[in-house]
């Protein structure tokens, strides 16, 4: 469940410009058959503008002790 009202606003930059976002921690976040607990969150609106719904970064899969199979274009543990 969000928080918005704890939630922290902050602005991210990269190639695509500048876009501003929330932060929030979290107590739990689950991909399919994989969790990270205790785990901040940043939340933007990128799907109009860079075509995404959104990205997971690498501390989930090193936590997860997780593979990205390009060839086979699946996610698998370790």
């Amino acid at each position: 469940m969000l928080d918005l009202e704890n939630a922290i606003t902050r602005k991210m930059y990269g190639i695509g410009g500048t876009e501003i976002y929330i932060e929030q921690n979290v107590s739990g976040i689950n991909i399919d058959e994989f969790q990270l607990n205790n785990f901040t969150i940043q939340l933007g609106d990128v799907r109009e503008m860079h075509g995404f719904d959104g990205i997971i970064g690498s501390d989930f899969f090193l936590y997860n002790k997780l593979i990205i199979d390009f060839e086979n274009m699946e996610v698998r543990k370790n």
